[in-house]
């Protein structure tokens, strides 16, 4: 009898010790219920630490182009490089992720937009928007302009340095990235 009365003394002092025990430990967090940072959209998560929104830049006839914009929320210097993000054809912005957040994380300003016909630009330019098969000619050769809107744009987003800015591009973006080297707005 003293020994089931030992056993049962055991077992209340180990059951309340387990109970102190979960307490003391906080539950565990699921991570994909309730992220410690954002989804600016879909499949594009932002840690916290970062200053992450979707923009929209006006280009010079009047198209709208969608874009990512990420950098650090504290950001060490005044002037902080700028890189600019184009894809190729037949992609979106979130092709470039995570190496947006990664570069964000080194101190640059990413900027990740989606070329004229592509992504959300035909949805949000017009009801009936253009894919990029079905733009016409004079349309493609604008995109020279809308990689000059965006390089204009991140220039000017706060603490980007206006004279260190980069551009790359995979695909239709590499050509336009070299192209919009070549021109001679980009020297200034």
């Amino acid at each position: 009898m003293k020994k089931n009365l030992a056993l049962a003394v055991l077992l209340a002092l180990s059951a309340a010790g387990a109970a102190a025990a979960e307490k003391a430990v906080p539950p565990k967090r699921d991570m994909r219920a309730n992220p410690p940072g954002k989804f600016i959209s879909p499949g594009y998560y932002v840690p916290n630490v970062f200053n992450a929104e979707t923009v929209t830049i006006a280009c010079s006839d009047g198209y709208r182009l969608a874009g990512d914009s990420i950098r650090r929320r504290r950001i060490p210097a005044n002037h902080v490089p700028g890189i600019l993000f184009l894809h190729e054809a037949g992609k979106d912005r979130r092709s470039w992720y995570p190496l947006t957040v990664q570069l964000a994380g080194r101190n640059y300003i990413s900027l990740a937009v989606d070329l004229r016909g592509c992504g959300e630009n035909p949805k949000l330019n017009s009801p009936d928007g253009k894919t990029l098969d079905k733009l016409p000619e004079a349309d493609v050769r604008k995109m020279l302009d809308d990689v000059r809107n965006a390089l204009s744009y991140l220039s000017m987003s706060p603490g980007a340095d206006p004279d260190n800015i980069a551009i790359i591009g995979a695909g239709l973006g590499a050509n336009l990235a070299l192209a919009a080297a070549a021109e001679p707005w980009a020297k200034n």
